[in-house]
């Protein structure tokens, strides 16, 4: 239960961050950047909890 609770908190926040920096920054396609962005995010992140 932990980890699954870890993982929920680290995918929302990064994704969130991660989802704003790419707003903010309209050089960087929205949809398809963010999906791969927050796809690696959960990765790395769920590695190291």
């Amino acid at each position: 239960l932990p980890l699954i609770a870890c993982r929920i908190r680290i995918f929302s926040c990064s994704c969130i961050f991660l989802w704003e920096a790419l707003a903010a920054s309209r050089s960087w396609s929205a949809d398809s950047s963010r999906t791969t962005s927050c796809k690696l995010a959960r990765a790395s992140f769920v590695s190291k909890c």
